[in-house]
């Protein structure tokens, strides 16, 4: 049985979300030395890196948890994980209360993240910016369990009309995980030349490099 061609596009979104988090996690979570290559090289830079990664992270998680329909009568319609539900309903697939229930634990675990982006991230709603309304934080274990459960959700429909399922993670060797290695590069060789002391050598080393100035 095809699958329809909602699903599949909600795929691709769900497949970006997970690659968000896993690039957030690759850069900022993998322990203080990690960190503090960040801070050695571009602390600023950085910074602005993971604040934008994190809105991203935000904004993708709750776009995913959107109602399928907004506005007066429902005139505008989302690609959020509640087309499941109306496409299992449509379709009478006997596997909807599983969805319904996956969809709706990823929503409760999701509601942190919606809150932020409707107040903080694509709004800047004046009681929250002045402090007046403290919303509830948002954590990065959330998050990916709420993806979890969503991608469990798209894998129910997989499963029954492909007989197969997705594992979700968006694989690139050219992330995130470059960058590190060439940023340690970088840092070993800053540190090398440093004990050498030899600024006519180093100038000259670096002048050979076809990036220069790039």
């Amino acid at each position: 049985m095809n699958v329809p061609e909602e699903i599949e596009e909600l795929r691709k979104d769900l497949i970006w979300a997970k690659h968000y988090v896993n690039q957030y996690k690759k850069l900022f979570l993998n322990g203080e030395k990690r960190i503090d290559l960040l801070n050695e090289t571009a602390p600023g830079f950085f910074r602005d890196i993971q604040r934008m990664f994190w809105n991203e992270m935000i904004i993708s998680v709750a776009r995913l948890m959107d109602p399928y329909e907004q506005g007066r009568q429902g005139k505008h319609k989302n690609l959020s994980l509640q087309i499941l539900t109306k496409l299992s309903k449509e379709n009478k697939w006997t596997f909807e209360p599983e969805i319904s229930d996956l969809i709706n634990k990823a929503r409760k675990l999701s509601e942190p993240a919606i809150a932020r982006r409707m107040k903080r991230v694509a709004h800047r709603d004046l009681p929250t910016a002045m402090k007046n309304v403290i919303l509830d934080k948002v954590g990065i274990n959330e998050i990916e369990e709420a993806l979890s459960l969503a991608g469990q959700a798209l894998n129910v429909v997989y499963l029954n009309l492909t007989d197969s399922s997705w594992s979700w993670d968006y694989v690139t060797g050219h992330d995130v995980g470059e960058l590190i290695h060439y940023l340690k590069l970088a840092v070993i060789y800053n540190e090398l030349t440093e004990k050498e002391n030899n600024w006519v050598k180093e100038d000259k080393l670096r002048r050979s490099s076809k990036y220069y100035e790039a």
